[in-house]
């Protein structure tokens, strides 16, 4: 007998001992477990929560582009003819004759540019992307670029 099996003739494991190594060994597969449900119940937790303010942020966004709409309707209502036109003559202001108009001109102020509605008859000139060497050559090419100087003096021979 070798002396490894001298020892463990001479030392014999409890019984109390291989049951407390199973139970060991369960609660360890039972805390990886635990372990792994706590992560994947608090990356739920957060997806849903994310989603929620997500959810909330959108309803927000609709109730704000609803109210620019009607902010947009109330600008067109008090800024159409008819209210404009009532609202002048509340004022007491008069209409306006061209006879009556005096024009003063400015040193120095060259008047707004004209604007141009129209797209020009000149035709833009498109150039296509020039790509560099290295990106069209393929890797046979380069390979044989780099490597055959040095391999091809063996072949020489």
């Amino acid at each position: 007998m070798n002396q490894f099996e001298k020892i463990k003739q001479a030392y014999p494991q409890a019984p109390w001992r291989s049951q407390l190594q199973m139970v060991g060994f369960f609660l360890v597969i039972v805390v990886l477990i635990a372990l792994i449900a706590g992560f994947y119940l608090n990356v739920s937790a957060q997806a849903a929560a994310i989603g929620r303010d997500i959810q909330g942020m959108q309803s927000q966004v609709e109730l704000l582009e609803q109210e620019n709409e009607n902010l947009k309707a109330v600008l067109a209502n008090l800024s159409s003819s008819r209210t404009l036109d009532n609202r002048a003559r509340e004022m007491d202001f008069k209409q306006f004759d061209p006879e009556q108009a005096m024009y003063l001109l400015v040193p120095g102020y060259a008047g707004r540019e004209p604007v141009i509605l129209a797209p020009s008859n000149e035709k833009p000139i498109i150039s296509a992307p020039v790509l560099p060497e290295e990106y069209t050559e393929s890797l046979f090419h380069w390979l044989y670029k780099y490597i055959s100087p040095f391999v091809l003096p063996f072949f020489e021979e």
